[in-house]
């Protein structure tokens, strides 16, 4: 398990992370009129969350922060995403993964789910071995009870001793 953890550590280290920004003018997407690109609000502390990666959060008053849904995402807004070997679309702002790539982040190669396979299987396989030895033990163990169960039957124990008790009578003269 700590293989497969570490396999997916070394492909995110080589992972491009594309900004949506870059395919935006963030001008046009929320345009209030005092307000920097991407924020609204009375006060403007209302930062525009990207809802494909994203969800705006209230923790307080009036502080608000969007809250990534993705470790995919990042970026104070949740424009950052990492698409590890696919492209971002520039229509849907979604991970378009190349062949034999799945998952909504391209994080799922043929590889991954090769070793995911694989210790699913060694988990059954450890499994069938320890059921197989417990029944061999159990086996064991019945052929061993009835063993000493047939030597008790063939042998009765013996039958109990009575003591005998003399007395010696001394007669006088």
């Amino acid at each position: 398990m700590w293989l497969y953890f570490l396999f997916l550590l070394f492909l995110g280290a080589f992972a491009d992370e594309v900004s949506i920004l870059d395919h935006l003018i963030a001008s046009e997407i929320l345009q209030h009129a005092d307000c920097p690109p991407l924020f609204h609000g009375q006060n403007c502390q209302i930062p525009y969350c990207f809802p494909e990666h994203g969800n705006l959060v209230k923790r307080g008053l009036d502080d608000y922060y969007c809250n990534c849904t993705s470790s995919y995402a990042s970026g104070e807004h949740c424009e950052s995403v990492n698409c590890n070997d696919g492209n971002l679309s520039n229509s849907t702002f979604k991970c378009e993964c190349p062949k034999f790539v799945g998952g909504s982040y391209c994080e799922l190669t043929i590889l991954s789910l090769i070793v995911c396979v694989l210790i699913v299987l060694g988990t059954v396989l450890c499994c069938t071995i320890l059921v197989i030895i417990a029944e061999k033990i159990k086996k064991k163990r019945a052929r061993y009870c009835a063993a000493r169960n047939r030597t008790n039957e063939s042998h009765p124990p013996p039958a109990p001793t009575v003591p005998l008790v003399e007395r010696d009578v001394i007669q006088e003269q």
